[in-house]
């Protein structure tokens, strides 16, 4: 299934706007964050009732079964993507990255829905702790996984541009680039608008999206001959940096207001 190591697939298809191979260890924040929630997740799965004594099931903060399910299907999907880049099929690869990408999409949505409508009850059952573990272990967790799933994307697709439809480096580089970085700004006012109330506090996609970006800069800016697309690079990465900075500060200014907001109903 893989007659070729991570490291000699990574050299099957390298370009002039991949990422240092240094980036790779990124898979250990995300495997130990994935471990961390899931964990959580289902130790948590059966619990007694405080109320009844009886036990019953009981998803920790809400993780409804279709986040478990879409999860399976990503992670079964990453499997597929890299079998695929290690035989040699980058085409096939990348779909599998796009439908990881989605899946891991879903199931992050799926848990924010389902957290909105119940936070209110957790919080009355004062199991308000659980609202913030669930945002903070489950949701970020999956979304550290899922940014750096989105930035695969746009680089195999970049990578697709070179290989199959034989565009040069410097513009494939570009173009995937600036698209991962119209994409991000895109999702950012999404996040800050229509789905503002179920996921203010997802951050870590935001944050792999900086950490991938220094990776490819890293890789191959040079100072002595900048070309263009080390300038689209340089640009992208401040782009992103931009955009990591503006969603956390967004998050921290909406929550004092909310918090406000809620002591003045409170005194009232």
């Amino acid at each position: 299934m893989y007659p070729a190591d991570t490291v000699t697939a990574y050299y099957m298809f390298l370009v002039e706007f991949d990422i240092a191979p240094w980036v790779h260890y990124i898979w250990i924040p995300i495997g130990v964050w994935q471990a961390i929630w899931i964990t959580y997740s289902l130790v948590n799965l059966c619990r007694r009732d405080a109320q009844t004594g009886y036990a019953m099931y009981f998803a920790p903060g809400s993780i409804p079964l279709s986040t478990y399910g879409t999860y399976t299907c990503a992670l079964v999907s990453q499997v597929c993507s890299q079998a695929a880049l290690s035989n040699g099929i980058l085409n096939l690869s990348f779909t599998f990255d796009l439908v990881t990408a989605l899946t891991l999409f879903f199931s992050i949505y799926f848990s924010s829905r389902r957290l909105q409508a119940d936070t209110a009850a957790l919080n009355q059952t004062g199991r308000s702790g659980q609202v913030m573990l669930t945002r903070g272990l489950v949701h970020n967790g999956i979304g550290l996984y899922a940014g750096w799933a989105d930035f695969m994307v746009f680089l195999k697709l970049g990578k697709l541009l070179v290989f199959y439809g034989k565009v040069d480096d410097a513009t494939a580089g570009g173009v995937c680039l600036i698209l991962y970085a119209f994409y991000l700004t895109v999702r950012l006012a999404i996040d800050m608008t229509l789905w503002d109330a179920m996921i203010r506090h997802l951050l870590t996609p935001y944050v792999t999206s900086v950490g991938a970006m220094v990776g490819v800069l890293t890789q191959n800016f040079d100072a002595d001959h900048p070309t263009t697309l080390h300038y689209i690079i340089a640009t992208v990465l401040g782009v992103v940096i931009m955009l990591a900075v503006f969603r956390i500060v967004e998050m921290g200014i909406r929550n004092r207001k909310d918090n406000k907001r809620a002591k003045s109903r409170n005194m009232k």
